[in-house]
């Protein structure tokens, strides 16, 4: 039964992540800076800020709040 629930949490979880990043760009640092048309978007969701960024730094919403790390 619990682990029912836990793949049915995974799921939804999935599912919700697919939805955001359909609306949003998205930056994959192992990408080479290759954000493609995420910089059209009103939003980029990055793991972390580089330099290919710092041009769209407003819309990019990440957990490296210091830019270095």
């Amino acid at each position: 039964m619990i682990s029912a629930i836990v793949e049915s949490n995974r799921t939804i979880k999935d599912f919700i992540a697919d939805q955001v990043l359909k609306m949003v760009g998205y930056y994959d640092y192992y990408d080479n800076g290759d954000y493609g048309s995420a910089s059209e978007k009103e939003c980029i969701v990055g793991d972390r800020i580089d330099d290919c960024l710092r041009d769209v730094k407003d819309k990019v919403y990440t957990r490296d709040l210091f830019g270095r790390d």
